[in-house]
């Protein structure tokens, strides 16, 4: 890809994600979390910029499947001190895994595999988004997603998300 097709890529990403409403900010919304005006990596680069709790490219941002396995091997010792990690407990919610745990040095943390926005993991709406805009069915799209057995919102929760956030037309 030439650096003017890229440049083009990314302006059409950035005007789409303005499109998506993703630069209105509602300052009541306690799980807002502002965008960072840094920019990630190129692809390949293989690093991307991210400081404090800002998200880089919000929704534009790169995605990964990571196997579970994998990632909890990030959770055996504290990322503070380096002891053994005590407690970890594990929670889901669709396609966004929570790890809250505590060492034995009594240090604690939480760590999300993607941001919350409005009591939901922003790639739960992403999936939903994606499946619906696409003109894929859910079924489509489930069928996949447990071919590789990877967690995606179920089909109650997506036609909720469908009906709350990506098609809000009320009927009289």
């Amino acid at each position: 890809m030439s650096l003017h097709q890229q440049e083009d890529e990314e302006t059409s990403v950035q005007d789409l994600s303005r499109s998506f409403g993703e630069m209105e900010v509602d300052l009541a919304d306690e799980d807002f979390v502002p965008l960072c005006d840094s920019t990630s990596s190129s692809p390949g680069t293989g690093s991307a910029s991210v400081s404090g709790s800002c998200i880089t490219n919000g929704w534009a941002g790169r995605k990964w499947l990571v196997d579970e396995a994998n990632l909890m091997e990030l959770f055996r010792t504290c990322s503070r001190c380096g002891v053994a990690i005590e407690e970890k407990w594990i929670a889901t919610r669709a396609s966004q895994m929570k790890v809250h745990w505590t060492c034995l040095n009594g240090h604690s943390g939480e760590w999300a595999s993607c941001p919350v926005q409005r009591n939901m993991g922003c790639n739960n709406l992403l999936v939903c988004a994606a499946t619906f805009f696409t003109g894929a069915t859910y079924s489509d799209i489930k069928d996949w997603a447990e071919l590789i057995n990877l967690q995606i919102p179920n089909k109650t929760q997506f036609y909720t998300v469908q009906t709350k956030y990506l098609v809000p037309v009320k009927c009289k």
